[in-house]
């Protein structure tokens, strides 16, 4: 983890733990002129800051949410103000100008190019065609239960894995086997990808919500609210398997990001 992408995470750490309920995070929100349409507030406090410090940056609003959320807590600002060194850095692969040439050096210089051109051109006529490249590779995903669990068979076996909820709310979605949720699919899933792992459960309990936060995160895309099957029919494996890790780490104090080293 960059020193940037650390500032970051503290930044909504600190965020997540004063601002700890949707109402007090709507009025920041209302305050910094956010709009809270993009962000996805049935998951936990610390996934939903997340989301919202990542659209302030984007939308370059990230001195307007330090204003809101700041004058209530000043220690705050210390943190917010390293994120916000970090995106002002400019970037160090810069490419150095040339300097000027006179006339003749251009005009030898075009001659020259012209040359390499040709030699070029006539190697790559009489070199040999390469072979067809080879097609890529498919990316594993975590293959479907052929015997899924549903209803409060599913959040039972969740809680036995150590896979709990932050909300009610979110456990009675999966009780009540409801369609336009995302948790029922990724619940299974998340059992799915323990039993092909060898695993019986986590280590330590980790949210539901906050794994399907990170999930979102590192395919960097947002899954629609409001379908039926939101997550698709194929699970990526190895993006599940790391935000399964990253929300294990933000519940538990440990330093690898294996994910055998999360489960047993």
């Amino acid at each position: 983890m960059t020193h940037c992408d650390q500032a970051q995470h503290e930044l909504c750490e600190k965020l997540a733990e004063i601002y700890d309920n949707d109402g007090l995070t709507r009025e920041v929100l209302a305050r910094s002129g956010i709009d809270r349409t993009w962000v996805n507030f049935d998951q936990a406090a610390i996934a939903v800051w997340r989301e919202i410090v990542e659209l302030a940056i984007q939308q370059n609003k990230l001195a307007q949410l330090k204003r809101a959320a700041v004058p209530n807590f000043i220690l705050l600002e210390a943190v917010f103000n390293r994120v916000e060194q970090c995106i002002a850095q400019p970037n160090p692969l810069t490419v150095p100008t040339p300097a000027p040439r006179d006339r003749r050096s251009f005009v030898w210089g075009l001659a020259g190019a012209g040359a390499v051109v040709l030699l070029i051109s006539a190697a790559l006529t009489l070199w040999p065609k390469p072979a067809q490249a080879p097609a890529p590779t498919a990316v594993p995903t975590v293959a479907a239960s052929q015997n899924p669990a549903t209803g409060s068979v599913l959040s039972q076996a969740l809680l036995q894995a150590n896979i709990d909820f932050s909300k009610t709310e979110h456990q009675a979605s999966i009780d009540q086997n409801d369609l336009f949720s995302f948790h029922p699919q990724l619940g299974q899933a998340c059992l799915d990808l323990l039993a092909q792992s060898g695993s019986k459960r986590l280590k330590q309990p980790v949210y539901l919500d906050v794994i399907f936060g990170y999930y979102q995160h590192i395919l960097k895309r947002d899954i629609p609210y409001g379908k039926p099957a939101k997550l698709g029919v194929e699970i990526n494996a190895a993006a599940l398997k790391q935000a399964i890790v990253s929300a294990y780490r933000d519940r538990h104090p440990i330093t690898s990001d294996r994910f055998e080293d999360v489960v047993e």
